[in-house]
This record gives C-alpha cells, structure tokens and sequence, in this order.
C-alpha cells in the first residue's frame, strides 16, 4: 500500500523503478461474509504462477534475455 510513496522517493534519488500489484481480496464494503487472512493467502497462491511468469518475462526483457 505505501508503493506510491516509494516510487515517488526513489524518482526524488534518481532510481528507476519497476513495480507490481496484486490485489488479493476485495474491499470490505463489498465482501459478503467475515474477512480473513486464510482468503488472502488463498488468492495469492491461485495468482502467483502468472505472477511469476511476469516478472520473470519482464526481467528477461530488461536484460536483454
């Protein structure tokens, strides 16, 4: 969640940046029953093989792979 403020300091010291989200549940206001952390961890099991795959396909790219 602080990922803007980051990036906004790393421009300030002249590091480029490169940055991923996921979202893993949704909003409270949308959820239809108690929220926990066992769906969270769910969701980001079930996503990260794409996650992966991304991030290793963007860093082939950036180096040239």
């Amino acid at each position: 969640m602080s990922t803007v403020f980051e990036v906004i300091a790393c421009n300030f010291l002249g590091i480029k940046v490169l940055a991923f989200s996921a979202f893993s549940n949704v909003s409270a206001d949308r959820h239809e029953s108690t929220m926990n952390h066992d769906e969270v961890i769910a969701a980001m099991k079930a996503m990260a093989p794409k996650l992966s795959l991304l991030v290793t396909s963007c860093a082939q790219k950036i180096v040239g792979l």
